[in-house]
């Protein structure tokens, strides 16, 4: 016993000092040492308990093939099935981030963050786990069931006879699961075989056996009544997950079943999803942020995805959502949600309690604008399309004058929501900020036409108080929008509220155009007074851009050598060669805080000088 405390106490400081990458080797060594020298599973429990290993075997980290043999190696040589078990599943629990890793589908499998070189480990490692498949203690069956998920020989025909004559509960479920893990490679026949030892395990209670027998039929297709009734079980009830399998939670437990339901979700096909949702909705909800983030996808997942077709990618809108859609949106505006609504979904997620006003579809954001009975989006869904190329913007802007007044189009046009957030957040690297700016200005242009007061209607906004004349609607000032919409209509030079006001719009522009052609054309004098204003940041970069002058580029030099540098110093670099070739001496001369930064200067001037000097200059 004192050899395995020596050990562990190894381990111990190891991971204590282990502060820096480069120290995991020494943690790596004192790791397979103590899982060496363990005397039982129990230990080798402790051992995996450490503060600090859990990131190898629980997080996001690789645990890594020299661990993974430990563990296999001590498993060989235990003799008693509980500490064998025990060593094989804490081996299977490093293969993955996530548990059931081992039993999705191939499209599936990234997202439950495998670990590679467990995963390759246990690839190769099929001969101990080809006896132990056949052993006499159940238990040592089941370990080595789920074990071969990972093998990449897929022998079907020789594991099914396996599953049908196998008597014990547990090695029978963990036979299903090792079935459902290569099922993609049945066909004909044997497809048949498994859909039907699938159907037949599913009777009864929740418990092993029938949450495996779902996962098979998940992965055999669209699950039918019989399967998608005991998989409702185990989201609503469920039982927990043999230790053998090794789908551990964060605490050192096996996850319960309804838990991994939820992540059989991320691929299974319902034949009737209403049943599920159902459940769900019944269900008690769980405390732990990762199960309700879960849960909250699977709820989405069943009302919308299951039961209709994908999510459009501006997000769902409130006139055509059916009953249970509606009930599931008002489940995800419960506070124990908040910040965890699906993106996807285009709705309010860190302030979930705006669901709500979603779903009444009184507010101006969320009003819809039928384009025919069953297509009916509120703006920001509305301008979105437009901006994808979804929709003419004929038709949206016919929509939207037909359902609601000019004035109210011109207010939408130029304010921010939280529909606005929300449709944003669900476009993802798909939003095209430049062309909702243009659809916008489309609004206003027609809103004027229809008889709005643009100029009345916006100069509210002048005010230095800034979003209240609005402010009881839930909209606020989008500034970069209505800059371009003043400036089309101001005769002659700006006033300085208004150059107050541009000052603001510049700095609010995460998408430069169209506000920064119109400044562009601003009279020399005015747009060098206005440029002179602002300060450095990443919306004004490329405003920046347009005056060649030493005040414009010290600033932008301060911004790429300061603490943003590392984002922001390509972009600000792309501007500077933008300048041409004048910004060169202006760059070796630009105002910085210390001599100790011009080493930084002068490298940031050669790299625009060997920039303009290349054929493909000015960062093309």
């Amino acid at each position: 016993m004192a050899a395995v405390s020596e050990s562990v106490r190894k381990l111990k400081k190891a991971l204590a000092d282990a502060s820096a990458s480069q120290q995991w080797d020494a943690v790596v060594q004192a790791a397979v040492e103590a899982f060496t020298k363990a005397n039982s599973g129990a230990e080798i429990k402790q051992i995996v308990g450490l503060p600090g290993m859990e990131e190898g075997f629980l997080g996001e980290a690789d645990a890594g093939a020299e661990i993974a043999s430990a563990l296999l190696d001590r498993a060989a040589r235990f003799d008693d099935p509980s500490d064998k078990t025990q060593a094989c599943a804490w081996l299977l629990r490093a293969a993955a981030f996530r548990p059931l890793c081992c039993v999705a589908p191939d499209a599936a499998r990234a997202t439950f963050l495998p670990k590679a070189d467990v995963v390759e480990f246990l690839a190769r490692a099929r001969e101990p786990f080809d006896t132990w498949l056949t052993s006499k203690p159940p238990q040592t069956r089941a370990s080595a069931a789920v074990a071969l998920c990972w093998s990449r020989e897929s022998r079907i025909s020789t594991w099914l006879p396996l599953a049908q004559a196998e008597k014990d509960s547990l090695a029978r479920a963990s036979l299903l699961l090792l079935l459902a893990a290569h099922s993609d490679r049945a066909t004909g026949k044997l497809r048949e075989e498994l859909a039907a030892l699938a159907l037949a395990s599913a009777k009864g209670k929740p418990s092993p056996l029938t949450f495996a027998a779902c996962v098979l039929g998940s992965r055999l297709g669209r699950m039918n009544g019989t399967l998608s009734q005991a998989f409702a079980q185990h989201v609503m009830k469920g039982s927990v997950t043999p230790s053998e399998w090794g789908w551990f939670g964060a605490d050192l437990k096996p996850i319960k079943t309804s838990v991994a339901a939820l992540s059989v979700l991320r691929w299974a096909e319902l034949e009737d999803a209403a049943p599920l949702v159902e459940g769900l909705l019944k269900a008690k909800r769980p405390k732990a942020r990762g199960d309700l983030l879960q849960l909250a996808d699977a709820l989405t997942w069943s009302a919308f995805e299951a039961r209709t077709s994908p999510v459009p990618k501006t997000g769902v809108t409130a006139a055509t959502l059916d009953p249970l859609q509606r009930r599931v949106i008002e489940a995800l505006a419960e506070p124990a949600f908040q910040g965890l609504v699906p993106a996807r979904l285009g709705l309010p997620g860190y302030y979930n309690s705006e669901l709500l006003d979603f779903l009444a579809a009184t507010e101006l954001s969320w009003l819809p604008h039928p384009l025919s009975e069953n297509d009916q989006p509120h703006f920001s869904a509305l301008a979105a399309r437009v901006a994808c190329g979804e929709l003419k913007e004929r038709n949206a802007l016919k929509a939207l004058l037909e359902s609601t007044s000019a004035e109210d189009a011109l207010r939408l046009a130029c304010c921010h929501s939280s529909a606005t957030g929300a449709t944003t957040e669900a476009l993802g690297a798909d939003f095209n900020g430049l062309a909702c700016n243009e659809f916008c200005l489309a609004v206003v242009a027609a809103s004027e036409k229809s008889g709005a007061n643009v100029q009345e209607v916006l100069a509210g906004f002048l005010d230095p108080r800034g979003n209240e004349p609005y402010a009881n609607d839930k909209l606020w000032a989008n500034k970069p929008i209505i800059a371009c919409a003043l400036l089309d209509r101001t005769k002659g030079a700006p006033s300085e509220t208004l150059l107050q006001f541009l000052e603001d719009a510049i700095s609010a522009a995460s998408t430069a155009e169209p506000l920064l052609g119109r400044i562009r054309k601003l009279k020399p004098s005015v747009r060098a007074q206005l440029i002179g204003r602002l300060s450095a940041s990443g919306n004004t970069v490329p405003f920046l851009a347009l005056e060649i002058n030493p005040a414009s580029v010290s600033k932008l030099v301060r911004f790429a050598i300061g603490p943003w540098g590392s984002t922001e110093g390509p972009r600000v670099e792309d501007a500077l060669v933008s300048m041409g070739d004048a910004v060169l001496a202006l760059i070796a001369s630009a105002d910085v805080p210390s001599e100790e930064q011009r080493p930084m200067v002068s490298e940031l001037r050669d790299r625009v000088q060997t920039r303009l000097a290349s054929p493909r200059k000015k960062g093309k």
